[in-house]
């Protein structure tokens, strides 16, 4: 109910604060898809990023170009989602740096698991196990930057290492599957860890 009175807000002021009126068009999508208006709720997304696209840097657009990637994941349409996801990946290397532990470790990891996921739910498990491979690599390489988020970061691995088990485990790569699910569980089987990830590996093992 508030929506339009932010809009107003935000367009008659003595200057328009880029990143909220983008974070707010993508509230107006966020309603149209509760109301299952899917096609103008992924065009206030789209008009969102294009307008980001025109105001922001690539850093701050690279969530919402991962935002309508999910759009596109959650009706199902992986092949669709792909291309955002990638293009996210690539934005956000302009966030690397930056001491925004969010973007510097959360949301690259976050995107190149989902997109590998996509594959996956395709039945392209070649490159379903290639980004997996790839979150893993991030992830090992950040983690001596950031001590403090030593938790968050090995229980990453631990999700990553129980979705490439399942894939190789489809591809017949049974040894491999087995010691990748195993770890996964051994991580996040521990005190204040994933422990509903760690209940899906044993699942997968």
């Amino acid at each position: 109910q508030y929506l339009d009175s932010m809009f107003l807000i935000l367009e008659n002021g003595e200057y328009v604060n880029d990143y909220r009126y983008v974070q707010t068009k993508f509230m107006e999508g966020d309603i149209l898809k509760a109301k299952h208006k899917y096609n103008t709720a992924f065009l206030s997304f789209f008009n969102g990023r294009e307008y980001a696209l025109g105001n922001l840097d690539d850093c701050n657009v690279s969530n919402l170009t991962y935002r309508l990637g999910i759009f596109r994941y959650d009706q199902k349409q992986y092949q669709k989602a792909i291309p955002f996801f990638k293009k996210a990946i690539e934005e956000n290397k302009a966030c690397w740096g930056n001491n925004i532990l969010t973007q510097n470790i959360n949301e690259p990891q976050q995107y190149r698991n989902t997109m590998a996921l996509c594959y996956e739910k395709m039945g392209k498990y070649d490159s379903a196990a290639y980004y997996y491979i790839d979150a893993l690599a991030f992830l090992e390489e950040i983690k001596p930057k950031y001590p403090e988020k030593e938790l968050f970061i090995n229980s990453a691995m631990g999700v990553v290492k129980g979705n490439l088990g399942g894939v190789m485990a489809k591809i017949g790569n049974i040894a491999v599957a087995k010691e990748l699910l195993k770890s996964s569980i051994a991580i996040n089987s521990q005190p204040n860890y994933d422990h509903s990830d760690a209940q899906t590996a044993k699942l997968k093992l």
